[in-house]
């Protein structure tokens, strides 16, 4: 392989690198994303439309997503299962899969609609609502509250730790610095209280030293949804599911009261875990992804100038 091949072959590989983290970025950003089921006839962009053809979008959503949702299930069914193997012989793991799906298929009516698209918080919802159908299914067959919940909690570990420690730096350092702006926005338009069923919160600006950002909620989505299906007592372990992530990610979470718990507020505070070295790798990556392609075009239409002007020299020569 020539020399010239080998460095177009490298500069396709880092353009596509720096077009997937570009894309990561944006949809970190996008939050005007259309409601699932909008046909977009006209549309100029979704402003969180509660009507779609006449029809009430807060009693459709989950239903006209269902099968999306239903792959979310199973991405999580499979991660219960590997603990559920453990103590669960191959056909009872089967049954336990088969009632979970059933189970969440006639919960989705039931999950409260809190903006959809629009709100970063419908996923977290559509997970509880996870979680809810295996621990409602789990119950029936005579698991404890503490057994089931050691599952979710162990299964999304154990989960975790497939994920290479690069791409987990790179998740904390943009929800550090990107999401900050998202979940301040956030924090405004739950003011408005416009949805019973989700979150109300207020941003609170780091003081630099001792945190880098927080917020506190003074309403919590799961906590409102678990108290409708008589399922509080899983709230704890839901809970633990944000150390989780933010162990994962280098978050550095700190709460010490949760609404689950009787407080008056949930208080979040992020204080990013130092990784200087881990830093310095993805910055380089970053610089390498977006540097190279640009050298690349420099220097090849640098060449186009140069042969422009040698044809131009020779036609006026020779005129």
């Amino acid at each position: 392989m020539s020399k010239m091949k080998k460095i177009i072959i490298g500069a396709a590989s880092l353009t596509v690198m720096a077009i997937m983290l570009i894309s990561i970025i944006c949809n970190m950003n996008n939050k005007t994303k259309k409601s699932n089921g909008c046909t977009g006839v006209g549309c100029a962009g979704c402003n969180g439309c509660k009507t779609q053809g006449g029809t009430n979008i807060t009693t459709t959503y989950y239903q006209n997503k269902k099968e999306d949702l239903l792959k979310t299930l199973d991405n999580f069914q499979s991660m219960f299962n590997t603990e559920l193997k453990k103590s669960n012989t191959e056909q009872e793991v089967q049954q336990i899969t088969k009632e979970t799906k059933e189970e969440f298929v006639r919960l989705l009516p039931q999950i409260p609609y809190i903006g959809g698209d629009d709100c970063i918080l419908t996923e977290n919802l559509e997970q509880s609502a996870v979680a809810l159908a295996f621990y409602n299914v789990e119950k029936k067959h005579g698991k404890s509250v503490e057994e089931i919940g050691d599952i979710i909690d162990d299964s999304l570990i154990n989960s975790l730790k497939k994920e290479s420690s690069l791409y987990k730096r790179f998740v904390g350092l943009l929800s550090n610095y990107l999401g900050r702006g998202i979940i301040k926005k956030d924090a405004i338009d739950s003011q408005k209280r416009e949805y019973p069923g989700g979150w109300v919160s207020t941003y609170i600006d780091g003081d630099g030293k001792s945190f880098d950002y927080g917020y506190d909620y003074s309403e919590c989505g799961i906590v409102k949804f678990y108290k409708q299906q008589n399922a509080s007592a899983l709230m704890p372990y839901m809970c633990k599911v944000d150390f989780i992530y933010s162990d994962a990610y280098g978050q550095g979470l700190n709460r010490t009261e949760t609404l689950a718990d009787g407080c008056q507020k949930c208080n979040f505070r992020y204080k990013l875990v130092k990784n200087n070295k881990m830093d310095l790798i993805i910055i380089s990556l970053i610089v390498i992804a977006i540097g190279i392609p640009v050298t690349i075009i420099v220097v090849v239409t640098r060449k186009i100038v140069r042969k422009f002007k040698l044809k131009r020299n020779k036609v006026h020569n020779n005129l």
